[in-house]
């Protein structure tokens, strides 16, 4: 926080550290965490899924190339609302090939758009891909984001998380984690059920951003958890 009682976005990470940390067993923790994302999408029931609203507004404040993935951070980005709580829009980043899978299928990518809650709670709405014609609000991210190495930098069109969702809001809902370290559980999962399309040239340039290659976490146990859906008419 600033000395005025505003969340710094790069002190966020920090932040985490002190949420109720779990140990991750596949990654050196002594016991195994029974809730971690990201999971495969199966079996999941259509009743009981958490009220979802969104209300996404202003720009994004500037891209980040983390090394990792390329991070979209926003300070006045609007949010959701979920169960009838507010979230604060805090980031978008992406994942290739996708972390959650649905009845098996593995995506070309994912992105996680990140929110905070007043008291620190994370909820996270995943937005999958699969290859098809190119994406205009992927592209955005790729034209606007820096190298490894060179400083963050601000994006001349507005990135508004409004774009990366699909028409149809329909979602699969669970309890789970960060899937970066710490891991940290007690995170509101939010995956929306339909794919956008993105072309194969896309997948390879954000990958090309960070060094090349993959940067997801492999399927985690469901241990028992429900998944619920909600399918937008």
């Amino acid at each position: 926080m600033n000395a005025k009682g505003r969340l710094n976005l790069r002190e966020i990470p920090v932040i985490l550290l002190f949420f109720a940390l779990v140990p991750n067993a596949a990654c050196g923790g002594e016991q195994a965490a029974a809730r971690q994302s990201p999971v495969d999408i199966a079996g999941y029931t259509e009743s009981g899924a958490p009220r979802l609203e969104f209300a996404y507004g202003c720009a994004a404040a500037h891209i980040t190339n983390t090394g990792n993935f390329i991070k979209v951070e926003y300070e006045d980005g609007g949010g959701i609302r979920l169960g009838g709580k507010a979230y604060r829009l805090i980031e978008a980043h992406t994942h290739n090939s996708s972390e959650h899978t649905v009845d098996g299928e593995r995506f070309a990518l994912e992105m996680h758009l990140v929110h905070q809650g007043e008291a620190g709670e994370i909820a996270v709405v995943g937005i999958l891909y699969r290859l098809n014609k190119a994406n205009t609000a992927i592209q955005a991210i790729i034209d606007a984001a820096p190298a490894q190495g060179e400083d963050d930098t601000e994006p001349l069109s507005p990135l508004a998380a409004s774009d990366y969702l699909p028409a149809n809001h329909g979602y699969y809902a669970y309890e789970g984690s960060l899937t970066t370290s710490p891991y940290t559980e007690g995170v509101s999962w939010l995956v929306m059920a339909e794919a956008q399309e993105m072309s194969a040239e896309q997948v390879a340039q954000l990958a090309a951003l960070t060094g090349g290659g993959t940067n997801n976490r492999a399927v985690q146990p469901l241990n028992g958890r429900q998944i619920t859906a909600y399918k937008a008419r």
